[in-house]
């Protein structure tokens, strides 16, 4: 197969499914993750399959990361989860779901 065919079967692809699930603000759970951006104590970079998406809060360490299924496990004390939005242009758009 020639290498153009192969980008677009695979650009083709349906994105894999995106969850969270926090519990008790201390444990993250993390489905549909493609790429883990940067990450240190205060702030996790993400990119999901439904956009960006930051993690902030103190403490934090990624305590599972498997790559080829799309999935991580964030500790520490989450405070905040913005995912980006694209908007027409380009740009992108924070929104909090919970402080």
């Amino acid at each position: 197969m020639p290498y153009d065919d192969a980008f677009k079967s695979k650009s083709a692809a349906q994105p894999r499914p995106h969850a969270a699930a926090l519990e008790d603000r201390k444990r993250l759970s993390l489905s549909g993750v493609e790429e883990v951006g940067s990450f240190d104590e205060r702030e996790i970079v993400l990119r999901t399959s439904l956009g960006g998406l930051t993690v902030e809060g103190e403490g934090l360490s990624i305590s599972r990361l498997d790559v080829e299924a799309g999935n991580v496990e964030v500790q520490g004390h989450v405070s905040a989860l913005r995912y980006d939005e694209p908007e027409a242009g380009g740009r992108g758009r924070l929104f909090g779901l919970f402080h």
